[in-house]
């Protein structure tokens, strides 16, 4: 005799989520994988990937399409110290001020910082 449709799916769901799938149930299907939950984990990581992405670029690339002093110590400078500084500021920071706000400032500093700290760049890629 075969086995039904439900439970060779139901197996074949068993075997291929080892740690989830004897927890499955047959009648629904948003089962909560290792505890995500209704996207919690999700909604955070995508935020902080954005705050993070926002405040490392900003600067570096609005300042640098306008400012012919800026160079690539000056940008490498602000995304890690943009980067560095929202990350920190999540974590540790006061849940008042969204991260990005510091991470910006932070990052506009360095950018100025490195680019007025280092050589400028040569007359052949600053026009």
């Amino acid at each position: 005799m075969l086995p039904s449709v439900d439970a060779r799916l139901l197996r074949v769901r068993q075997r291929s989520h080892p740690g989830v799938g004897y927890g499955w149930q047959q009648d629904r299907d948003d089962v909560l994988l290792s505890g995500i939950g209704e996207g919690e984990l999700v909604q955070f990581i995508v935020l902080l990937f954005t705050a993070l992405m926002a405040s490392s670029f900003f600067a570096p690339v609005v300042v640098g399409l306008f400012w012919r002093r800026a160079n690539a110590t000056g940008a490498a400078a602000a995304m890690l110290g943009g980067c560095v500084t929202t990350f920190v500021w999540k974590l540790y920071g006061p849940g008042t001020t969204d991260p990005v706000l510091p991470g910006c400032a932070v990052s506009a500093l360095l950018f100025v910082a490195g680019s007025m700290l280092s050589s400028p760049p040569r007359r052949e890629t600053a026009s």
